[in-house]
């Protein structure tokens, strides 16, 4: 059977699965006890994922036609029910979240940042403040697939959401009525953001590769690699792209390296009857 069968470490895909279930588990049990212990409060923005999965559920339950009891059962086990399912999923936004804030809230030092930019070769350009509006390109009805035709009608999509933006309709109007929110937050806002943070060719078009920008500037792109369009706006520069760039890698690493310690050393694996499993301080 396929549980038996051995991975390259030579234990079962089973075991190889539920390891990995486990390392999850002590590390959302770590993040969400260190936002309690901190009073850290979630922001609504922080918790949207949260919404928006039990959203996606809902819909999946009225498309197939079943009750949440056993749309819940059959999806997730026995005893799985919406109000354990939206617990667990609940702590596992906030420990994703309170791990991102500590990542961004790091303050490595002066010579530390100056050493990574060194060590990785970043070349200078300035951190931004968008908004952002996304179009996904309409596949063809019959084959399914987006070709030349798909990317200019969505060229020409939003063009016209510019054409409404530069004759006076609100950003906010628009965003909320047409953006898929492929990249930013829930209402189309990126801020502090390096050229990681976006795709290619927004971080292009912000780093002034295609034609000059300045604050305030607004406008449109395709990315055909994506079938996806943009629409941006440039509220403001933030400062050394690269020294934050560098703050982000170097509070990934140091919170890595605290959390492995702490983990292995506080936090147990115990596994109970019928395959469950719990993480404990």
């Amino acid at each position: 059977s396929e549980n038996r069968q051995l991975t390259e470490d030579g234990i079962t895909w089973k075991e190889y699965f539920q390891r990995l279930a486990e390392v999850d588990m002590a590390q959302t049990a770590y993040y969400c006890d260190k936002a309690a212990a901190a009073g850290y409060e979630f922001s609504p923005e922080e918790l949207l994922p949260v919404e928006e999965k039990l959203a996606d559920n809902a819909a999946r339950q009225a498309a197939s036609g079943i009750s949440a009891k056993n749309f819940y059962t059959a999806y997730y086990g026995a005893g799985m029910t919406e109000a354990i399912y939206t617990a667990e999923l609940t702590r596992q936004v906030k420990a994703a979240a309170y791990r991102e804030y500590l990542i961004r809230t790091n303050e490595p030092t002066e010579a530390e940042i100056a050493a990574w930019i060194a060590e990785n070769d970043v070349p200078e350009y300035e951190a931004v403040d968008l908004r952002v509006i996304t179009l996904d390109a309409l596949p063809d009805r019959e084959t399914g697939e987006v070709g030349l035709a798909q990317l200019a009608a969505l060229q020409e999509r939003v063009n016209r959401l510019m054409a409404r933006y530069a004759a006076g309709e609100s950003f906010e109007d628009l965003q909320a009525a047409f953006s898929t929110c492929a990249f930013g937050d829930s209402r189309g806002y990126l801020y502090n953001a390096t050229r990681l943070d976006m795709p290619a060719v927004a971080a292009a078009w912000c780093l002034g590769e295609y034609y000059p920008v300045e604050e305030g500037s607004a406008g449109t792109l395709v990315d055909q690699d994506e079938n996806r369009a943009y629409l941006l706006i440039l509220d403001g520069f933030r400062g050394s792209g690269p020294e934050r760039e560098a703050a982000i890698a170097l509070g990934e690493d140091a919170l890595l390296t605290a959390a492995q310690e702490e983990i292995g050393a506080e936090y147990r694996i115990a596994r109970q009857r019928f395959g469950m499993l719990l993480a404990t301080a």
